[in-house]
């Protein structure tokens, strides 16, 4: 789930590059729902100044076991993947800052 205020917190064109790119690796993504991000994305985002938030919610059973709080089955590849998605996002940065 990502949440960027509606749109208020975080450039669109990036919230739909990570909407994509966690698609891409095989996950259902919704936007803003049942989370919009509320007080950190708000808090840090400034648009404006090039600062933009956006949340991202991952649901527990995905790497978890619930029940004993350990780590489940789908830890190693949630974590593959979340390299994958940092790596993404430092060359969409560089990107855009031009460098």
């Amino acid at each position: 789930m990502l949440g960027d205020r509606d749109g208020s917190s975080c450039a669109p064109a990036f919230t739909r590059f990570v909407a994509g790119e966690l698609t891409a690796l095989g996950y259902q993504v919704k936007l803003n729902d049942p989370y919009k991000g509320v007080e950190l994305v708000r808090r840090y985002a400034d648009r404006a100044a090039g600062r933009h938030s956006l949340q991202i919610e991952i649901n527990r059973r995905l790497y978890m076991d619930e029940v004993g709080l350990a780590r489940g089955p789908g830890f190693g590849r949630l974590r593959a993947d979340l390299d994958s998605l940092t790596a993404a996002l430092a060359r969409y940065a560089k990107a855009a800052l031009g460098v």
